[in-house]
């Protein structure tokens, strides 16, 4: 049995009455298993330092729990998992700054006129029924509206009324040129928000993808007004 789910109920019930040692030791114990089941889901050379923060937070997040509203394992559950999609976000955070400081930034080795005549091809390949003209100067609309600050809306109307476009396909050129500046270019770049609760289905998109690549996905989706039939 992974985590007996009754027992250390009664003693996370126990310890929020007494706060006592001896019993927090062990609930600790008895979650070893549920701890270490979690975690291996996740970056296996972090491993142990997760394990060691997930217990951190376990302890933060007893005196919260109300086994009126959720089972102690479901609980407990999410609080690891949490605890390791946080880890995982602030140690991609870590790296993405170490590695800007061992090396050039892509912002450094482009100039916005190379990167984009790189749209530009690869645009022409991405949405080949288009005309060529067409796609052409929508990768300038949406190049030159990110580098002046306009809003998506603003860029997709000038799809729309430059290239005389339906504004659906308009907002699939704004969307997929988004999703690659984003993850070919840093500067075009956003850091993904990991919040999101019990009623949201990114933590189903989390558990489906991994979590590697759910952070992947959010910075270069965020913001982004996409509908998946």
């Amino acid at each position: 049995m992974i985590f007996a789910c009754a027992e250390v109920t009664a003693l996370v019930l126990d310890w929020q009455q007494t706060r006592s040692q001896e019993i927090l030791a062990k609930i600790l114990e008895k979650s070893n298993s549920l701890i270490e089941a979690v975690v291996s889901g996740y970056n296996p050379v972090d491993r142990d330092d997760m394990i060691q923060e997930a217990r951190a937070r376990i302890i933060y997040a007893m005196p919260h729990f109300d086994h009126n509203i959720s089972s102690l394992y479901n609980y407990f559950a999410a609080v690891i998992h949490n605890c390791c999609v946080t880890y995982n976000i602030r140690a991609w955070k870590h790296d993405c700054e170490d590695l800007e400081t061992r090396t050039e930034s892509c912002s450094d080795r482009y100039d916005e006129s190379e990167i984009l005549q790189d749209l530009v091809v690869r645009n022409r390949i991405r949405f080949p029924s288009i005309d060529v003209w067409c796609i052409d100067f929508a990768s300038k609309f949406v190049h030159s509206g990110l580098v002046n600050g306009e809003s998506s809306r603003a860029i997709i109307l000038e799809i729309v009324e430059g290239c005389n476009i339906e504004r659906k396909k308009a907002s699939v050129i704004y969307q997929s040129s988004m999703i690659y500046l984003r993850t070919r270019y840093s500067s075009y770049s956003v850091l993904p928000d990991p919040d999101a609760d019990e009623f949201s289905v990114m933590l189903d998109i989390r558990e489906l993808v991994g979590v590697e690549n759910y952070i992947r996905l959010l910075g270069a989706c965020r913001k982004l007004n996409m509908r998946i039939l």
